[in-house]
């Protein structure tokens, strides 16, 4: 009898092990402070200052620190209109540079300076543009941060970016006819167009035929990839081209060119976002019609696998 429990003893405890280390053991739940009023945008963790940073669509701005215990917050206001009117479509953090861009339904993109005080300096104000911009990526390249892309996605179905070559040193130049003392630079999106620019050009393309609901660069691809809730173009795709360097004095940057043709993906009733592993290469989709579908860049007739929820 005595050897018998002894057995039985020693078998519940390697059985307890075994659940112990397979079944996942979650920590109790918290309750975190919350001063947004409103939907927020997006959650980003600022790895140089060791915060996490989320943004409302009422404005909105709250820092908090590695437990989620709020730190601070404050308002990311624009002159273009009255606080009651202000309502932000989305934000990316710039993580080389130490900058934050805010995209308003008033048309414009604001990309503030992040202190040291964990406070948003107003840096430029990108005006000029065309659609209300609904969605923000930004791109910077490892070995060489002064390569970089900001992009965003319109309520048009458009795909918009602004390619940096001088990003450490200026996203943007000081044009003549501002002082030295302004507070901030007022960029056209038509300027950058036009060449007026030399650390900046500028792309543009029609994708989808709804709005834009999610936009990345791809580096790995050397493409574009965008969605909407649209079946007809669901997911596609902009390639880019390397046509050569732009040299500066103590690096050069690829200088980057759009092909004309683009690869589309039908899925039926659209995305509402995708993510892509460079890893395993694969394009993860979060289809309208709650499938969840694994696709291969380079063979888009068929996904690898659809998991149904």
């Amino acid at each position: 009898d005595k050897l018998a429990t002894y057995l039985m003893l020693k078998l519940y405890d390697n059985d307890d092990r075994e659940k112990a280390s397979s079944v996942p053991n979650w920590k109790s739940g918290k309750n975190l402070l919350n001063a947004h009023r409103d939907s927020i945008k997006r959650i980003q963790h600022m790895d140089s200052f060791s915060r996490y940073i989320s943004i409302s669509k009422e404005g909105t701005v709250c820092i908090y620190n590695d437990e989620m215990q709020l730190y601070k917050t404050f308002k990311a206001a624009t002159e273009s209109c009255k606080m009651r009117d202000l309502w932000i479509t989305d934000f990316v953090l710039m993580t080389n540079v130490n900058k934050v861009a805010i995209a308003y339904t008033s048309k414009e993109l604001i990309i503030y300076d992040m202190t040291s005080k964990l406070e948003l300096s107003l840096a430029y104000r990108i005006v000029g543009i065309d659609a209300t911009p609904y969605c923000l990526d930004y791109w910077s390249d490892s070995e060489n941060p002064n390569d970089a892309i900001l992009s965003w996605g319109d309520v048009k179905g458009n795909v918009h970016a602004i390619l940096f070559n001088s990003a450490i040193i200026a996203l943007f130049e000081r044009p003549p006819q501002q002082t030295n003392n302004a507070a901030y630079t007022r960029v056209q999106l038509e300027d950058i167009a036009n060449g007026n620019y030399k650390n900046a050009s500028y792309l543009t393309y029609h994708a989808h035929t709804e709005w834009t609901r999610q936009v990345k660069y791809v580096d790995h691809l050397e493409c574009f990839i965008s969605c909407s809730t649209n079946t007809k173009t669901a997911l596609v795709f902009g390639w880019m081209d390397k046509s050569g360097l732009t040299v500066r004095v103590n690096y050069s940057v690829r200088i980057r060119q759009l092909r004309e043709a683009r690869n589309v993906v039908e899925i039926s009733q659209g995305l509402n976002s995708f993510d892509y592993s460079r890893n395993f290469n694969l394009i993860a989709t979060a289809g309208v019609n709650y499938q969840v579908s694994l696709w291969n860049p380079f063979v888009l007739s068929k996904p690898n696998g659809v998991i149904k929820i």
